[in-house]
């Protein structure tokens, strides 16, 4: 699977990979924002008190195999666009 496409941004790059899902949009949403369902996929527990632009986040290694990670909501429009910072890295999911 080598679909990535690259983005410069400044002095940085972005890296883009778009996957185009059978499932509605509320089942998607649920995977991305659900701490339960992110533990099938995403390397680390997510915790925030809410998610609207702004909020703070913190991201724990699931197995340890990391140092905790902060973040910040950059973006929320459900069930469409979720975006954060993830340390110094920014995830977008639309």
């Amino acid at each position: 699977m080598n679909d990535a496409i690259l983005h410069p941004y400044g002095a940085r790059t972005g890296i883009r990979f778009e996957r185009l899902r059978p499932q509605a949009p509320t089942a998607v949403w649920r995977a991305i924002t659900d701490r339960a369902a992110l533990q099938s996929w995403f390397p680390c527990d997510i915790v925030t008190d809410r998610r609207e632009v702004g909020a703070t986040l913190s991201f724990r290694f699931l197995q340890g195999e990391g140092p905790t990670l902060t973040g910040k909501v950059l973006a929320v429009e459900a069930p469409r666009i979720l975006a954060y910072t993830w340390g110094e890295n920014t995830l977008r999911f639309e």
